[in-house]
């Protein structure tokens, strides 16, 4: 029997150029948000600011970028959370 896989889920919304990549860059650095095994960054937009890829190495984040809304389905979210658990 498979174990269940338990992932935690935040979605951060706003406007365009709200500070939510800010807002993600600072929290996912804090000690507090840190978890055993990787992070999940699904990105639906680009904006002007950019993430550091290094910090993200740092704390284990792997980033995935939907770049079609119609891309981002149940199934593919699956997908991508049972390829980064692994």
């Amino acid at each position: 029997m498979m174990d269940d896989i338990r992932v935690p889920i935040y979605l951060v919304t706003g406007f365009l150029e709200s500070g939510k990549t800010t807002f993600l860059d600072f929290t996912l650095q804090q000690e507090y948000f840190a978890i055993d095994g990787k992070t999940l960054l699904i990105l639906c937009e680009e904006g002007e600011e950019e993430y550091d890829m290094d910090k993200l190495k740092l704390t284990n984040t792997v980033v995935e970028v939907i770049e079609d809304e119609e891309d981002l389905t149940p199934q593919i979210c699956i997908c991508i959370v049972l390829d980064v658990t692994k």
